[in-house]
């Protein structure tokens, strides 16, 4: 299905449909705190503003935003990836290739981590331009238009300090406008870490803080 057009609006609308099917059976005193990872960023937004019952808390993981900065594959598809409007009709794929400040391409700082994660995950072996542009293109519709829809809730926002998907910019200017449409956010930025805070340094400590969050009264 790599061929396949991607709408963004697509998982939207399944996701929250899947949500609001799931939250109305649970009791009134279940607890529910939603956690999504990078690119499940747009569905998570969509939750957090239109959900009939909205999560008591959310955290987002090193979440998608407008500051892209793909180094993960090296300089060559850096730069491809700055080209996506007009690239994606002349260059669909690309080799996905290791980045010289990674043991494998994940995008995980911790060599041993790194290298278990790649013995035990499989990887997409080829980077899609076409989908580069959409998901760029989504990014920049959520913080436009869906962001500021989201309003009153208590948000975490997580990302490492060596990620190389996305700028440390463009994680402050997310969290940013999440504060001013009167979200109470707290932030936390792992020292060491890639895009896969789950994975790398300091994973420990952020599982233990979803944890702590699900406990809480």
């Amino acid at each position: 299905m790599r061929n396949r057009e991607w709408f963004f609006q697509e998982d939207m609308r399944t996701v929250l449909q899947i949500y609001d099917a799931y939250t109305s059976i649970l009791p009134k005193d279940h607890k529910v705190v939603t956690v999504s990872m990078s690119f499940g960023t747009v569905p998570h937004l969509a939750i957090a503003a239109k959900a009939k019952r909205p999560p008591a808390a959310l955290v987002f993981l090193s979440p998608l935003n407008t500051g892209m900065e793909y180094k993960v594959a090296g300089r060559f598809v850096y730069w491809l990836s700055k080209q996506t409007s007009w690239l994606q009709y002349v260059i669909l794929f690309s080799p996905a290739t290791r980045p010289p400040t990674r043991a494998s391409i994940w995008d995980i700082v911790n060599r041993e981590k790194n290298l278990k994660v790649a013995a035990q995950m499989a990887v997409n072996p080829e980077d899609s331009s076409r989908l580069g542009y959409l998901v760029e293109r989504a990014a920049s519709w959520m913080e436009k238009e869906l962001i500021h829809q989201v309003k009153g809730k208590d948000i975490t926002v997580v990302w490492g300090d060596s990620d190389l998907f996305f700028s440390q910019d463009g994680f402050k200017v997310f969290t940013e406008k999440l504060m001013r449409s009167g979200n109470r956010v707290k932030t936390m930025t792992i020292k060491d870490s890639g895009h896969m805070v789950l994975l790398d340094n300091g994973g420990t400590g952020v599982k233990q803080y979803i944890l702590k969050e699900l406990l809480e009264k």
